[in-house]
């Protein structure tokens, strides 16, 4: 399942390689808490690292979902032009 967190971090980032290096060192940083400290704080803090890119995931999503419904109707109000006083 790794690679494909990589693969698809190297695909939404449009290629930039530092994203999915980052990700790769937290994966393996939380392991190397695992075996350095208990096997239960690795896996608790890997567990918020998943959580944490899931929901950075959706939000993304939603984001993108929302560009592509376009503007709000109320954006074309802002065209209407007043007259001029002189």
């Amino acid at each position: 399942m790794l690679f494909l967190a990589m693969a698809a971090t190297y695909y939404f980032s449009g290629g930039n390689l530092l994203v999915p290096a980052l990700v790769h060192g937290a994966y393996d940083a939380t392991g190397f808490l695992g075996m350095a400290t208990s096997p239960g704080l690795g896996a608790t803090l890997r567990g918020l690292m998943i959580l944490a890119g899931l929901i950075v995931a959706l939000a993304l999503f939603m984001n993108r979902k929302r560009r592509r419904l376009g503007p709000e109707p109320s954006a074309k109000m802002a065209s209407v032009r007043l007259p001029v006083v002189d």
